[in-house]
């Protein structure tokens, strides 16, 4: 259960990392892809209620994006979310109905890969020029957005306190509402490209990313990222749970990640057997 980086992106078909996670495992095991694209953390509950306990899971794989968690544009402190309330979730219903998923997957794929092999062609050819236009135009952008959003307020450096508790809170709540369906929970950390050194290895990405979040700096947006994580496994602790660090087990480079969040092949194959390895280890999870 996730958002893009799970339904898959850039990968190959069949190589996001639920495909290949089916493909390491015994055949007496079935792996559903449940994730949405675009899926925000606090649906999730909602979502799972609907749509994935329904299928009877023995366990459900967890992977949340904590970043997201402080996706507000206002630049305002939000409010602590004690009671999370199960609704209609507000994402498209039929998002896992077989006859929309095969239809949406492979134009999904082939718009991302072809803008990727069009980046790829200019870069091979002109990677010096087109390096220095997409930093340039990328700044533009993010100096617009900064006016727009933030209205002279300077992007927060460090992640607020209120949105790392909310994204506890939600994190707590899909894990409660799971196992009171007596199903086990993995929790995984969740890997991304981000990280200080980034900033200075692959900027024209880091710059791309922060749009996404104009009311964190770079700084601000690992700061979320490191303490998301660390949430991830006090909670893990607390709920008595699996976790897999996912996030230290991908490394923080191109041939494991496409951009920020999305993986290559290699990178989803990394994903997968973490998670084979800790699913063969009990052997009750099947």
């Amino acid at each position: 259960m996730g958002a893009s980086e799970t339904y898959g992106v850039f990968e190959s078909p069949d190589k996001e990392w639920p495909a290949q996670l089916r493909d390491l495992l015994p055949a007496q095991y079935e792996v559903i892809n449940t994730a949405v694209a675009g899926l925000p953390l606090k649906y999730f509950p909602s979502y799972i209620a609907k749509y994935v306990l329904p299928v009877e899971p023995d366990v459900v794989v967890v992977v949340v994006n904590p970043i997201f968690m402080v996706a507000r544009n206002d630049g305002q402190p939000a409010e602590v979310v004690e009671d999370i309330k199960i609704s209609e979730p507000e994402k498209p219903e039929n998002s896992l109905k077989p006859p929309i998923i095969k239809r949406i997957r492979p134009t999904f794929r082939v718009i991302t890969n072809t803008k990727q092999i069009i980046k790829q062609a200019l870069i091979e050819n002109f990677p010096t020029l087109l390096k220095k236009f997409q930093i340039w135009s990328l700044s533009r952008q993010i100096t617009k957005l900064e006016a727009e959003y933030l209205k002279g307020m300077k992007p927060f450096d460090t992640a607020p306190e209120v949105d790392l508790q909310n994204f506890k809170n939600i994190t707590e709540k899909v894990i409660d509402l799971v196992m009171a369906n007596g199903t086990k929970v993995i929790l995984c950390t969740y890997p991304s490209l981000i990280s200080y050194e980034s900033f200075t290895k692959y900027p024209a990405i880091m710059l791309g990313t922060r749009r996404y979040h104009i009311y964190l700096s770079m700084d601000g947006m690992t700061d979320a990222l490191i303490k998301g994580n660390a949430i991830v496994f006090d909670t893990s602790i607390e709920k008595k749970i699996t976790v897999v660090d996912i996030s230290a087990a991908i490394p923080k480079t191109l041939e494991y990640f496409e951009d920020a969040y999305h993986y290559t092949d290699k990178g989803a194959a990394l994903f997968a057997e973490k998670i084979a390895a800790q699913i063969l280890l009990n052997p009750e999870n099947k």
